[in-house]
Formats: structure tokens, sequence, C-alpha cells
């Protein structure tokens, strides 16, 4: 990874995420962790014309957190190439682009990935409906390390649940995202 030469706070990071599980992520982490800047998602237009931002860019907007909105990997390559963030890592959840190896390699210390299911099981998107799918009696939260393939990095944490009778695809990524949130908070600060 590339050495930053700037004197980052060591719990700083840059999150990635669009979607209602990573807001409820921000929404945990950040009373825990600095956040650098938010990368999103960019906003989508309403049947009126109207740009309606990720919930990700309103909550981190309205805490004061600098949000960056590439389209596709090229954007997300660009934005990177031409900003210095100088946190050491980086923190992916629920945020919707593959992101490029160069990306993952500007930080010193890599970015982390929470994944909702116990890997190498369901790897890549959407593990909980297919957990739920397939019937499966155990399931959980990998905390792992973003390289260039699919869900294949490093493991950091792993925390398992056992799936209720009646699961549904809502109710268990309710739990999943109160078991990430945990691991997240504990894992980080020794990531660092």
């Amino acid at each position: 990874m590339t050495s930053k030469t700037s004197s980052a706070t060591t719990t700083s990071i840059v999150f990635f995420g669009t979607g209602d599980v990573s807001l409820k992520t921000l929404q945990d982490i950040h009373p825990t962790i600095t956040v650098e800047a938010v990368i999103t998602k960019p906003d989508l237009m309403s049947s009126n014309g109207q740009a309606v931002p990720p919930a990700v860019k309103a909550w981190a907007t309205q805490h004061g957190i600098v949000c960056h909105q590439p389209a596709n990997k090229a954007e997300l390559a660009e934005l990177f190439s031409h900003n210095n963030f100088s946190s050491r890592a980086g923190l992916v959840v629920d945020y919707g682009l593959i992101i490029p190896l160069d990306v993952i390699e500007s930080f010193e210390l890599g970015i982390l990935n929470s994944h909702f299911s116990i890997l190498p099981k369901w790897r890549g998107a959407d593990p909980i409906t297919w957990s739920v799918l397939a019937g499966d009696t155990t399931t959980g939260v990998t905390i792992m390390q973003l390289e260039a393939g699919m869900d294949t990095g490093d493991i950091l944490a792993v925390e398992e649940y056992d799936l209720a009778a009646d699961e549904t695809t809502d109710s268990l990524t309710t739990r999943l995202i109160t078991i990430s949130n945990k691991l997240l908070i504990e894992t980080l600060p020794k990531f660092f």
C-alpha cells in the first residue's frame, strides 16, 4: 500500500456507502471514529425532475462531512488520483460500485468491508436474500480487507447468527446490521 506523508488521525477513515444499511452503519460508527469523507453514488432524479440524494449524503452533509459522488469506477479512480485523503484506511458498507485496486492501494492500510455472510459462502451482492432463499440456519457477518477479487481478502472478524424459523430478508438485515456495527466498532481501533 502507498504510504501517506500527512499526519492523519489514526482513527480517521473514508467511508464508502449508499444504501440504508450504510446509513445505519455511518450513524453508529460516527461517534467512535472520525469520518474524513463519504463516497456515495450520485443523486437520483425523481419523477418530477428533482434530485434526490442518497440518505448517506443527506446525513453526512447535516453532520459537516464532505461527500463525493462518482458515477462509476473510472470517476472513482479519477477522484482518488486528484484528492489526497489523509485517512490511512477506508471502510465500505453497502456502496454499490466495485472499487478499483488503485483506489484500495491509495490507503496505507487498505479498505475494510463488512460482508453480510460467513465467507466464503454467498460472496458478491445480496448475501442476505440468498441466505434466506436457501433456507440457511446460520449466517453472520465477516469483516475483511478489500482486494481485487470478489470478497476474497483477509478476514479480520466474524460473528455467526442463527436464523429464526420465520426469518425474512428484512428481519435478517436488521439483525446483521446490529452485528456488523458492533464488530466494526470493536475491529476498527485494532486495525490502526
